[in-house]
């Protein structure tokens, strides 16, 4: 019996002239990093306090659930603040 995740991983590979086996990998890596976000349905954020599920964080392929550390909310008002203190560049010439 064949793998069909296998079989799909090397016809994108093949299409896309990248590296069967480490494309396949790397799928692998992505939906074992799903499941266990999975089993993990809510996730504290470190800024808001709140206990929030873990669809309300981005993905983070750096950490080990996966997901970034602040909420989605929490982490676009960082970062609007951070863009207005910052000094406006000017016009592009």
């Amino acid at each position: 019996m064949t793998d069909p995740l296998a079989e799909l991983s090397a016809r994108m590979a093949e299409a896309h002239g990248l590296d069967p086996l480490a494309f396949e990998a790397r799928v692998r890596r992505q939906l074992a990093r799903r499941i266990a976000r999975a089993a993990q349905p809510f996730k504290p954020c470190p800024d808001c306090g709140e206990e929030l599920p873990a669809r309300a964080f981005a993905e983070d392929a750096a950490a080990a659930d996966g997901l970034q550390r602040r909420c989605r909310p929490c982490d676009a008002s960082r970062s609007a603040a951070r863009r207005s203190t910052s000094p406006d560049p000017g016009p592009l010439t």
